[in-house]
């Protein structure tokens, strides 16, 4: 087929290691929302969470027929890579009468290891990058600078979820004319708007919900709100644990550090109807994001940030990736820097001491997501750059 012509229907293949964790739930948005054009269906390793992401077309050949002790082993980056003859049995058990087929790799690991598959089937690659693999991994691996230099000469395309982090791949050594930038989707027309804003009666209820890994920055979170408990009556909800259990550790001591034991609800993960649900109970969203030590970051800027910034919570994030293309100062919510808690505590308090600003920056927050971060876009934004490879 000419690189001209795009076909009126095509197959995308999503190329996942696992359908679907919960803290990826971005990739379902935006799938589901593809247009009847891009066909997709999907091809991991391992299943979860069925129940809760159903609707394409899934092809498991790994968990169908191997062990899960003997998975664990084998599907290790490079050991992963080697096992090129199921892979390609499991594309080409599609229908005898395939359509032109794409296959977007989702994070950069998934992308190397599919790579020598699909030149061998000749099959397009779109490869989306998401924080750990565009940054920790190059800088704690050399040998991934290498691998990725293989995988940018081969890919039609990259996706970047904002400018630093498209930055961050051509730093990597992909050519800019390659990349393109699409932020995460959020679906905001199942995200009520409900404005929430602290009237002094009762306390001010901040909430912060990640993994507790070091990027995620929610032990500064913790030190930031209890900088501010002897001001303002005031209650903590960590929605999450521990992806780090030093991270873990690290964000109870500032609990305990900051006398904020009997304020602080800690109930663990949650489904995401759950998270709403209990957003909707709170006035403060903080998503306070650093480069950790060994180099990982969001590359992008958390999703839980965008759906929070829809729903009508006021959000206060670091200047850290691409968090500032969401969260603009003074504007659709407050920004603070990197580890800094002083910073993040006078976030806060700017907000509590002009209570008439929150209602115009809640619905500038509302409007700049339903603009610029909504998954509908960015599923038609997905199914161009598709199209592109043809």
């Amino acid at each position: 087929m000419s690189r001209n012509s795009v076909p009126a229907q095509f197959r995308v293949i999503h190329d996942c290691a696992r359908w679907l964790p919960l803290t990826q739930n971005w990739i379902y948005e935006t799938v589901r929302r593809l247009p009847d054009r891009a066909s997709s269906v999907v091809l991991c390793t391992e299943t979860e969470n069925s129940e809760d992401f159903a609707g394409p077309r899934i092809i498991c050949p790994y968990e169908e027929s191997w062990p899960v002790a003997v998975r664990r082993v084998v599907f290790e980056s490079v050991r992963r890579r080697r096992m090129c003859g199921r892979r390609i049995a499991a594309l080409s058990a599609l229908d005898a009468d395939s359509l032109p087929t794409v296959v977007h790799s989702h994070f950069g690991t998934q992308a190397w290891q599919a790579l020598p598959d699909l030149r061998a089937l000749g099959i397009p690659q779109v490869v989306g990058f998401y924080g750990f693999d565009a940054t920790f991994l190059p800088d704690s691996n050399p040998e991934w600078i290498d691998r990725y230099a293989e995988l940018f000469d081969y890919v039609s395309a990259v996706i970047a979820e904002g400018p630093n982090m498209a930055d961050t791949i051509v730093n990597l050594g992909c050519p800019r004319e390659k990349v393109h930038v699409i932020h995460l989707g959020a679906a905001t027309e199942e995200i009520s708007f409900q404005p929430r804003v602290w009237n002094g009666d009762g306390p001010l209820r901040v909430l912060m919900a990640a993994a507790f890994r070091e990027k995620k920055g929610l032990s500064y979170g913790v030190r930031a709100v209890g900088a501010l408990k002897d001001k303002v009556p005031i209650e903590l909800t960590i929605v999450g644990d521990a992806g780090e259990d030093q991270e873990k550790q690290r964000i109870l001591r500032a609990i305990r550090d900051t006398g904020l034991e009997s304020h602080t609800a800690l109930p663990g993960f949650m489904s995401f109807d759950a998270l709403m649900q209990t957003a909707s109970q709170h006035h403060v969203f903080l998503a306070p994001s650093v480069t950790a030590d060994n180099g990982d970051s969001e590359g992008g800027l958390p999703y839980t940030l965008a759906v929070m910034a829809a729903s009508g919570i006021a959000c206060i994030g670091s200047r850290h990736a691409d968090i500032p293309e969401l969260i603009r100062h003074g504007e659709t919510g407050m920004l603070a820097d990197e580890h800094d808690v002083e910073g993040l505590a006078a976030a806060i308090t700017e907000l509590i001491d002009d209570r008439n600003r929150w209602d115009s920056i809640l619905k500038a927050a509302r409007a700049h997501v339903e603009s610029e971060f909504d998954a509908w876009h960015t599923a038609e934004s997905w199914a161009a750059v598709y199209a592109g490879c043809f």
